[in-house]
């Protein structure tokens, strides 16, 4: 009697089934591509907003920069007024040739006035 144990038996193919893949993984298949779909809109959505936050960033950056150079600007516009406002206030010289500039005369100076001459053509 051979020994039954050493003896290779195939598996019975039931007659039923065929090579097609079962249903069940088909209908699993879709939700997957879903999930990834959504993913993929999700991080596409997230990408395009943080691209036009990091604009936005450099515009303000930039803008401040040009902002900080104007204030420095005018600190120093404001300096040189404030010690030409010092000048006019304590130094009477520096106020006196302001005005004589102007056309101003102190009481009992002499003013010469030029006289036009015709031309005796």
């Amino acid at each position: 009697m051979p020994n039954r144990a050493r003896q290779i038996v195939p598996f019975p193919v039931s007659p039923g089934k065929t090579s097609k893949r079962p249903r069940n993984k088909v209908k699993l298949r879709w939700p997957r591509l879903l999930v990834f779909a959504l993913l993929l809109t999700y991080f596409a959505c997230a990408g395009v907003q943080w691209v036009r936050q990091e604009m936005r960033m450099r515009a303000l950056k930039q803008q401040y920069e040009a902002l900080l150079i104007e204030m420095q600007r005018l600190h120093a516009d404001n300096k040189l007024l404030q010690q030409q406002i010092e000048r006019l206030q304590n130094d009477p010289t520096y106020l006196e040739q302001l005005a004589r500039e102007m056309g101003m005369v102190k009481p009992g100076d002499t003013i010469y006035l030029p006289i036009e001459v015709e031309n005796p053509r």
